[in-house]
């Protein structure tokens, strides 16, 4: 039944009464295909499948990263692995970590922008949001671009949120224990000096899931009071994704799915990937977006692709309008 036909379709109903039900045909299309009535999917709903952990579908990184970097090839992207020269002690493998790095340099004057996925090995949706994003994006001669998109590789493969070697590397940005968080940090170490008149990243966007979590949210830290587009990128998602409204999200204050820390991060013990890049002055402002992993994933891919569009999309019209 086509969505465009209007018309009504009778059913004969048999019955005592022997009677004729007419129901039009885009209603039995919206009942079919979980569409509302204004027209947008129904929101999915939460599986329940979570229970102290993520329990749900898991990829390999591997076809992933290979995809991506084929796109990269095709659109003309800078790319290199970084490679450790050796494996912790700890580790319980003797092959190197590599991390795919891609970037799109395309004017100096257009606004420099940072992403990075695939922190948390049991984190999928991210990486694949990078993929479907790059597949689909219309705007990259707007932005200059560096991309991450898997930084724990060895976790996705083996669904382990924190590395082979047992650390978080979320929280492992300012001690630098794992080789994942010291091979990253020394390539921006490496960056800032070759590139010291380079403007700073616009914004950092960082994605990730919270197993826990009602729906989608994200965290904004924006110390300079730039303009905020976490209202927009809310308002981009909740149309196909529901938003976790708690007052309390992440043991932290939130409000409409946003959560905005106001702490110190020289106060903090642990730095997460987006509070290195305030505290250390590489990014103006951070965007960290959390899907659910409690949902369907192709629902949380489409969720992230939607937010990272919109973010991006504010961005590249700061770089026409300054």
């Amino acid at each position: 039944i086509s969505a465009r036909e209007t018309s009504n379709l009778e059913l004969d109903c048999l019955s005592d009464l022997n009677f004729k039900l007419k129901i039009p045909k885009i209603l039995i299309y919206q009942l079919l295909m979980g569409i509302s009535n204004d027209g947008h999917q129904a929101l999915p709903k939460r599986l329940h499948k979570n229970h102290q952990g993520y329990l749900g579908e898991t990829i390999s990184i591997a076809p992933i990263t290979a995809e991506i970097l084929n796109i990269a090839k095709a659109s003309g992207f800078q790319i290199q692995y970084l490679q450790s020269q050796r494996t912790s002690e700890d580790s319980p493998t003797k092959a190197p970590l590599e991390l795919l790095w891609i970037r799109r340099e395309v004017a100096p004057g257009k606004p420099w922008v940072y992403i990075s996925s695939g922190v948390h090995g049991d984190e999928p949706a991210g990486p694949l949001a990078i993929l479907e994003w790059l597949k689909s994006y219309q705007y990259l001669d707007e932005i200059n671009l560096d991309l991450f998109p898997c930084l724990n590789p060895r976790g996705l493969e083996s669904n382990c949120r924190n590395t082979l070697e047992g650390y978080d590397l979320n929280r492992d940005y300012l001690c630098r224990l794992s080789i994942e968080a010291k091979l990253h940090t020394a390539w921006f170490e490496e960056e800032c000096k070759i590139n010291s008149r380079r403007p700073k990243y616009a914004a950092s966007i960082c994605l990730h899931e919270d197993w826990e979590a009602d729906g989608f949210y994200l965290y904004e830290v924006n110390p300079a009071k730039l303009p905020s587009y976490a209202d927009t990128v809310i308002q981009s998602v909740e149309k196909y994704f529901p938003i976790d409204r708690a007052e309390w999200i992440d043991g932290r204050p939130a409000r409409d799915g946003v959560i905005r820390p106001e702490d110190n991060p020289a106060l903090r013990n642990e730095w997460p990937e987006a509070i290195y890049m305030i505290a250390e002055n590489i990014s103006l402002r951070n965007f960290t977006l959390e899907t659910s992993s409690d949902f369907d994933l192709e629902a949380r891919v489409r969720a992230l692709v939607k937010a990272l569009s919109s973010l991006i999309s504010c961005i590249q019209l700061e770089g026409q309008h300054p």
